[in-house]
C-alpha cells in the first residue's frame, strides 16, 4: 500500500503519504467531530468521546488518524492502540481510549456510527452552497466591489491633481501678463517701429 515505511517504496510512498496527509487536515478533524456528535445513534457518551477525543487524537503517529480513532474509541467506550501488526511487523502505539480491548459486539456499534457519520457528512456537502457557500460568495463579492470603488477613488484623485495642476499653470500665465512680466523686447520692438513710420508719414 502507498505509505506504508518500506525500504523498496520509500522514495515514492513517502511523498504520496505527505500529500494524503496535507488534504485530510480538515476532513479528519471533521470525521472526528462528527464522530462525537452521532455518538448517542449506537448508544454512545458525547462527553466521554469529547474527552477522549481531545486527550488523546494527538498521540497517534499519524496526524490524521488518531483524530478519528480517538472519537471512535471514546464513543464506543473501548481502549484502541497497543500493540499492532502491519505486513509481519510489529508496532508499539500509544492507547487510545479508556475502557477494554474491542470484540466482535462493537463492530455492529461502530458500524452505526460510522453509517451516521456519512450521512451527516453528506448533509454538511448538501447544505454549504445555501449556508457557507453564499456567505463566501457575498464575502467575496464585498471585497471585490470595494477593490473596484478604491480603483475608481484612485483614478478621481490622479484626475483631480491633473486639473489642479492645469489650473494652477494658467494661474501663474495669468499673473505673469498681469504683472507685466511680458517679452518687452518684442512689444518695444513693435513700437519702435510704429513711432518710425509716423515720423517718416510727418515728414512727408
Amino acid at each position: 500500500m502507498v505509505g506504508h515505511r518500506s525500504a523498496r517504496y520509500a522514495r515514492f510512498g513517502t511523498p504520496a503519504a505527505r500529500l494524503d496527509d496535507a488534504l485530510n487536515l480538515v476532513p479528519a478533524r471533521l470525521t472526528g467531530l462528527l464522530t462525537i456528535a452521532v455518538a448517542p445513534v449506537a448508544h454512545g457518551d458525547r462527553q466521554r468521546a469529547w474527552r477522549v477525543w481531545r486527550r488523546d487524537r494527538n498521540d497517534h503517529p499519524s496526524p490524521n488518524a488518531g483524530q478519528c480513532e480517538a472519537a471512535m474509541a471514546g464513543a464506543l467506550g473501548v481502549r484502541l492502540g497497543g500493540r499492532n501488526v502491519y505486513f509481519g511487523r510489529s508496532e508499539v502505539r500509544p492507547f487510545l481510549g479508556d475502557g477494554p480491548r474491542p470484540e466482535a459486539r462493537h463492530l455492529r456499534r461502530a458500524a452505526r456510527i460510522s453509517g451516521a457519520v456519512g450521512l451527516a457528512a453528506v448533509g454538511l456537502a448538501a447544505a454549504y452552497p445555501m449556508t457557507l457557500g453564499r456567505l463566501v460568495g457575498a464575502l467575496g463579492r464585498c471585497g471585490l466591489a470595494a477593490g473596484r470603488r478604491g480603483l475608481v477613488d484612485r483614478r478621481k484623485h490622479v484626475d483631480r491633481s491633473g486639473l489642479v495642476g492645469r489650473r494652477g499653470l494658467a494661474g501663474r500665465r495669468k499673473l505673469v501678463d498681469r504683472s507685466g512680466l511680458v517679452d518687452w523686447s518684442g512689444l518695444v520692438g513693435r513700437r519702435g517701429a510704429a513711432a518710425a513710420a509716423l515720423g517718416q508719414g510727418s515728414r512727408r
